[in-house]
């Protein structure tokens, strides 16, 4: 089964090369020394008949064998070289359970998730015992602010759990936390998911909820996070997203908890239907269906019509809103429909409110709330920084009007941009149907001189 150790790596980096050629050293000795030298640490994880010749040996925001200088550079540049140097990590698998290959990679994922995004990490696949391991240093400093890495028991059970999710997506044996023991890491875990969030990430947790509601299928989930501005990865069922107005990513299925990954996401989105499953039952929907056909089957034929249909289709849409119509009966195809066309009564509207006549004033009015959001996002920045000299219920005031214009501009740039998609989508449609046109008329007319010919000479 995978297990995690943490050690911290403390004193002071001199005279490590004069130590390392000390062939006296016992193997005791080497580790007591391992914990007090960041240089002598890297060598060690780097030794060639440990990693076979350094193939196992990955640098993660550093190059390995740069690592000591590197990691150096960051933590001068912050004024911050004394006290923790840096952390030595330790993630063990079950003897026989894997290749070399496979537990560098895993190694290597468990590290990018859990440090990738802020620090320095070298991991090295060690070969040298019955049970493949890898040796995880890890710059107590962060290349991107500076702040240091927080070790604690939260910490630790992140990380406890980080490994088991990646291990059991990789069906390898893990490390189930047992109830009794003096520390139960669960319960760390579950303080450290329920921990209160600065206000960025409540934003972000916001508008992931928000998408989530709104969306029918994953893919469609993928999408229209993309026109709140956010870009989205995933890799081993775990998810990051990027907001593109503040540069910064979240790793959000470690930041907000397991509800946050690929499976549970899909999971949501089927329960916020009413659908506990992907299939829906034939037999359940036969009258809805029929019912359904019969008002809104047949082609419309005039503009009247078409407004009727519209209007129905609306109204359909405020009943499954409010809970009137059960939600279980509805196809996810259907609901995005209804989640269309309500977009599009919402774009109308913004449209008509800044005068929008061009694709020009689309996208000045687009840059105009992206600087908006932008400033906001400053202004609330300030009010961080006066929290402590702020009244407590004013503070929560003023960053609650804050997060609010931001939803809002949000909302509105992901309308803007769905309505520029559509725009550019049907302007290559009619320019297909256009050539399309003309290609025939094109085939009709030498098909008629085809026919005068024929008939002059008979």
């Amino acid at each position: 089964m995978a297990i995690v150790k943490i050690l911290p790596i403390k004193s002071r980096v001199d005279n490590a090369l004069n130590y390392i050629t000390n062939e006296d050293k016992t193997l005791k000795d080497e580790y007591e020394y391992m914990k007090n030298d960041i240089y002598y640490a890297l060598n060690y994880i780097e030794k060639d008949y440990k990693t076979n010749d350094k193939q196992y040996v990955t640098g993660i925001n550093c190059e390995p064998e740069k690592a000591f200088e590197q990691m150096q550079d960051v933590k001068q540049k912050y004024n911050k070289t004394d006290k923790i140097l840096a952390y030595h990590v330790i993630h063990s698998y079950k003897p026989g359970e894997l290749t070399p290959e496979k537990a560098h990679r895993v190694g290597v994922e468990f590290a990018t998730e859990m440090f990738g995004d802020r620090f320095q990490v070298v991991v090295s696949t060690h070969l040298d015992k019955d049970h493949l391991h890898n040796h995880i240093i890890l710059n107590s400093v962060s290349f991107k602010d500076g702040k240091k890495y927080y070790n604690n028991h939260e910490s630790v059970a992140l990380m406890r759990h980080t490994s088991n999710k990646i291990c059991e997506f990789h069906d390898l044996s893990f490390f189930e936390e047992k109830r009794g023991r003096k520390i139960n890491y669960e319960n760390y875990y579950q303080k450290y998911v329920n921990r209160e969030l600065t206000d960025l990430e409540k934003t972000v947790k916001n508008d992931i909820d928000s998408i989530i509601d709104k969306s029918y299928t994953f893919d469609d989930f993928k999408k229209k996070i993309k026109n709140y501005n956010y870009d989205v990865y995933s890799k081993n069922g775990r998810i990051t997203v990027k907001d593109n107005f503040t540069n910064k990513e979240y790793k959000i299925t470690r930041l907000f908890g397991e509800d946050y990954n690929c499976r549970r996401i899909n999971e949501r989105i089927y329960e916020s239907y009413g659908l506990q499953n992907r299939s829906i039952k034939k037999q359940k929907i036969t009258s809805y269906k029929r019912d359904f056909n019969k008002h809104y089957t047949k082609v419309p034929e005039t503009a009247l019509e078409l407004l009727i249909v519209i209007i129905k289709m609306i109204v359909l849409g405020r009943q499954v809103e409010t809970g009137r119509e059960n939600p279980k009966y509805m196809s996810p195809e259907l609901r995005n429909e209804i989640s269309k066309l309500q977009d599009y009564s919402s774009q109308i509207t913004l449209l008509d409110r800044y005068k929008i006549k061009s694709m020009d004033d689309l996208y000045k009015v687009k840059g105009d709330k992206e600087l908006e959001i932008y400033h906001t996002f400053r202004n609330r920045e300030k009010v961080y920084k006066k929290k402590k000299e702020m009244d407590p219920e004013e503070y929560q005031k003023e960053i609650e009007k804050y997060n609010k214009a931001i939803a809002e501009a949000r909302e509105q740039v992901r309308l803007l941009n769905g309505f520029a998609e559509r725009f550019i989508e049907d302007k290559e449609l009619l320019a297909e149907y256009e050539r399309t046109k003309k290609q025939r008329q094109l085939e009709d007319l030498e098909k008629n001189r085809l026919k005068q010919r024929k008939t002059l000479n008979r």
